[in-house]
């Protein structure tokens, strides 16, 4: 971990330009990366998703830096299942 930290605070290149300045906090313009998302947002033997839901995890795809709140089970078993599938591997930097 220390090892990490080191290399992020003298390699500015160690993560993404976008990364690196917003978790120094330094104001930066939103980054919206467009991508194909998938038609259906669900996965095998979960119930479906409320509409604020299925916003949720298509934010989470679209954004190259999330905060999510660990809540609500199915949103975040729908970010890894997305985040697996070809489809939604590109919208990731």
């Amino acid at each position: 971990m220390q090892a990490a930290m080191k290399t992020f605070a003298v390699d500015e290149t160690s993560v993404s330009g976008y990364i690196y300045h917003k978790l120094l906090g330094h104001e930066v313009e939103d980054v919206v990366i467009k991508c194909q998302l998938p038609k259906r947002f669900s996965a095998p033997g979960l119930p479906e998703l409320n509409h604020s839901q299925v916003y949720a995890v298509k934010t989470v795809l679209q954004r190259p830096l999330s905060l999510i709140q660990v809540g609500h089970v199915q949103s975040s078993c729908l970010f890894s299942v997305h985040l697996e599938t070809s489809e939604s591997v590109c919208c990731r930097q």
